[in-house]
């Protein structure tokens, strides 16, 4: 749960690997990198999610989707996951502009970013 919301979460890989983020974009679902995250998790621990209104994860009201809303549902799902370094976050599309915000509220948290197509 982030803010009241349940946040579905996918992982491939070993938790002592570097950690790897990977945001879908505003029409997509965490599962559009189900071909790429098994590949990445032969030396990296691969997590992926929906954001809130996506995919597998819960709805918010209306007025609850802003960009800050997300920067919260990506260190929430961070900190979920028990990483024990800074993670590498890619961000395609909506989830590029998502990680534009994070880096500008917590950029200091992330290992670096690739904001791909947004």
């Amino acid at each position: 749960l982030v803010d009241g919301c349940p946040i579905a979460i996918y992982e491939w890989g070993s938790l002592g690997d570097r950690p790897i983020v990977l945001l879908h974009g505003g029409a997509g679902h965490a599962r559009w990198w189900s071909h790429i995250g098994p590949y990445l998790a032969d030396d990296h621990h691969v997590i992926t999610f929906d954001w809130s209104g996506h995919g597998d994860s819960g709805w918010r009201e209306p007025d609850d989707y802003t960009r800050e809303q997300w920067c919260r549902e990506l260190f929430g799902v961070i900190e979920s996951v028990q990483l024990r370094e800074r993670p590498l976050v890619f961000g395609h599309s909506m989830g590029g502009l998502n990680l534009i915000t994070a880096a500008h509220e917590r950029g200091d948290d992330l290992a670096g970013m690739v904001i791909l197509d947004a």
